[in-house]
């Protein structure tokens, strides 16, 4: 997944200090040829036997005009020049120029000049209507891959420029073909067109035209001052190429700015939000909502996104333009506590999900009022770490709006409400759903949704080690903001290998089932964070900051050492981590294969190895709590040689996963919401997209 920021930018500049150079080089070699060529002419006439072969080559060409113009054909010649312009727009293998010189030659100037300019003109209605319909082609789509030369041809309405119309028609070797394409593309009005490209190609077809109809004299004036003054423009465009686009880049690099200030006061694609609601329940966002929900779901999902929407009139006060935005939960589906050990995990984005609706702000602070909490309020010229926000939403926020900062990005004030069906403690990332939540509307508010899903993933790591004190890995907030079915090796945690798993769950015959035991993974943070300094120390013995750059056979070899050094419970958890490290690439392997069964046996391995091993099932700190280990037991009691089960995301403490053959599901609600309460299980979909911009 490759993140191009600072880098492309170099990139095009370098490009076009290149064409630069290589315009001035043109320039330059046409008029050291020019030069040559005038200097030998000099020195050839001073031989009389020179004078003699002009004689005789001017007789040549008087003879060639007799008998031209002695054909009295002159519609002819009119149809053949109008079939040359015609082919032309098909066929391009000569230049407008060249069929300008051949009418002046073959027809009276009187004929000849109003001929080619009513070809010209033909030639550019066809390619402008083939553009209005059909587009510029491959050559256009180059050009705009470039901001500078896109932003030179085209207006900030999206409209050609007229200015760019009328001056490349003064530069000879321009297409006209490309030119009037693009500008047919661009929904430029066609009488301005053809006026003012007229009007700019008048000096080109007016030189070509004389120097054709002197060509049967070509040491005259008549002949030798429109190839001068030809040769003269285009030596002249090539030298002044460089100081052009100096002074265009100024003049672009201006014009970005004022379109990104006109984009952080109000973006055309936000909808004042009474419209919204009205457009939400006239069911006009239907197909939008089929694309993250399930068809059964889009009603009850409507409603909630209008409770949001009516919090927020209630709260910032109605007639605002928002946008609206929702980032999934996750679950963990294979390799436990790997991820901050740059292993490998197997997950997927959930149909549980953190909805918002957002409106910019002024006054450069960030106001999030969440479902059952408190406001959060961030003033955007305090992102520093603030050790009193710890463990607080606040500090998600303050983190992901500093990240986005030091990535370069934009970051402004905006008022949000939101809302989550990820419950807290749930083990379904509800924290990391937040963040992403947040960065997905920094990503889109300000900064046209550029972003992408794996930096904001990044982001939101960086705000929950720094800024929330909670030293986690990268898995969550990954699976969150890209979503589906998901293998992601954490080899080199800064370009993360994610690789989307193509299957079909829902014709399986199981039910995802996450099962919420109770209690909170807020008084958890310690147990977190030994699992992982455990892992780290045991391969610090190896020379090594993370297990992942350890191999097996070196740690079984050195385990003494690292008995002594780290404890027993740093070895058992360095045991853990290589076997379900393998197994990531196992399950992903049944699962491309559709072999279920193997998958659902390498789920109970797992969900064994993070019990025994990297012991995470209850906190030692009360081990008279331990609802997850209840929950585990009556899964194997009802799912034994049937479904799979397995503790869920950092354990301890929350849930558990399962999946359920769909003829015990009714059996397995049963006794889990008989022992765990009423609303304890849950029954899940794979969403297949992230972190998004709904509205």
């Amino acid at each position: 997944m490759r993140i191009c920021k600072g880098g492309c930018a170099k990139g095009d500049n370098l490009r076009n200090r290149k064409a630069t150079k290589r315009l001035l080089l043109f320039a330059g070699l046409i008029l050291v040829t020019v030069s040559f060529l005038l200097i030998a002419l000099i020195f050839l006439l001073r031989y009389e036997w020179m004078w003699g072969w002009w004689r005789s080559y001017q007789q040549f060409l008087k003879q060639l005009e007799d008998r031209i113009f002695s054909i009295h054909r002159t519609w002819m010649f009119i149809g053949v020049i109008m079939a040359l312009y015609i082919i032309k727009t098909v066929i391009p293998i000569y230049t407008t120029s060249v069929v300008c010189f051949i009418a002046g030659a073959v027809l009276p100037a009187k004929i000849a000049i109003p001929l080619n300019i009513i070809g010209t003109g033909v030639q550019m209605t066809i390619k402008y209507f083939w553009g209005k319909k059909w587009g510029a082609g491959g050559s256009w789509k180059l050009i705009r891959k470039s901001d500078l030369l896109r932003h030179i041809i085209q207006t900030e309405e999206g409209t050609g420029s007229p200015v760019v119309l009328v001056t490349t028609g003064l530069v000879p070797l321009l297409s006209y073909n490309l030119k009037s394409a693009i500008y047919g593309s661009l929904d430029f009005g066609y009488w301005k067109f053809i006026t003012l490209s007229l009007i700019g190609t008048m000096p080109r077809l007016l030189s070509f035209t004389i120097a054709g109809r002197n060509l049967y004299d070509p040491l005259t004036p008549g002949f030798l001052i429109p190839i001068v003054l030809i040769t003269f423009v285009t030596g002249l465009t090539c030298l002044s190429a460089n100081g052009v686009w100096t002074a265009t880049e100024k003049i672009v690099t201006a014009i970005m700015k004022r379109i990104r200030k006109k984009k952080l006061k109000g973006s055309p694609t936000m909808i004042e939000n009474t419209l919204m609601r009205e457009n939400l329940t006239a069911g006009r966002y239907d197909d939008k909502f089929a694309l993250i929900y399930k068809k059964e779901d889009i009603e009850a999902q409507k409603q909630r996104y209008l409770r949001v929407s009516n919090e927020f009139d209630e709260i910032y006060g109605a007639g605002k333009k928002v946008s609206v935005f929702s980032a999934p939960g996750r679950s963990e589906i294979g390799g436990n506590h790997t991820d901050h050990n740059h292993g490998k995990v197997l997950a997927a984005g959930i149909n549980l999900d953190a909805v918002a609706i957002a409106s910019k702000n002024d006054d450069n602070t960030v106001r999030i009022k969440s479902k059952g909490y408190k406001m959060d309020v961030v003033d955007l010229d305090e992102l520093v770490v603030k050790p009193e926000e710890f463990g607080k939403s606040q500090a998600l926020v303050r983190g992901v709006c500093d990240g986005f900062r030091q990535n370069g990005y934009e970051v402004g004030g905006f008022d949000a409400c939101t809302m989550s069906s990820v419950l807290s403690g749930s083990g379904l990332s509800s924290s990391a759903a937040f963040e992403v939540l947040v960065g997905t509307m920094l990503n889109y508010l300000y900064n046209d949704g550029r972003v992408d899903a794996v930096t904001i993933a990044k982001i939101a790591q960086y705000a929950e080690n720094k800024f929330f004190d909670k030293p986690c890995g990268l898995m969550d907030q990954t699976a969150c903001s890209v979503g589906g079915f998901v293998e992601i090796d954490f080899k080199n945690p800064e370009k993360p290998v994610i690789d989307k798993i193509d299957f079909d769950f829902a014709a399986c015959g199981h039910r995802l089932c996450i099962v919420n035991t109770g209690g909170s993974h807020s008084d958890l943070t310690d147990d977190y964070a030994a699992v992982r300094s455990e892992m780290e120390a045991a391969a610090q013995c190896l020379g090594a900051s993370v297990l992942r750059e350890t191999d097996k056979a070196s740690f079984v070899e050195n385990i003494p050492l690292i008995r002594e050094k780290c404890g027993d419970r740093a070895v058992l958890r360095a045991l853990h981590f290589y076997a379900d490290n393998d197994r990531v690439l196992d399950e992903s392997q049944a699962l491309a294969q559709g072999d279920f069964e193997k998958f659902k046996a390498l789920v109970i391995e797992s969900g064994r190895s993070s019990y025994m091993y990297n012991q995470n099932v209850f906190t030692c700190a009360d081990p008279q709590s331990q609802p997850v280990s209840i929950g585990l037991a009556l899964c194997e009691k009802i799912l034994k040689g049937k479904g799979a089960w397995r503790v869920h995301g950092g354990g301890f403490a929350g849930t558990i996963q399962a999946f359920v053959p769909d003829e015990l599901l009714g059996e397995f609600k049963a006794v889990m919401t008989g022992v765990f309460g009423e609303k304890s299980c849950y029954v899940l979909s794979i969403r297949p997209v992230g972190g998004v911009k709904v509205i």
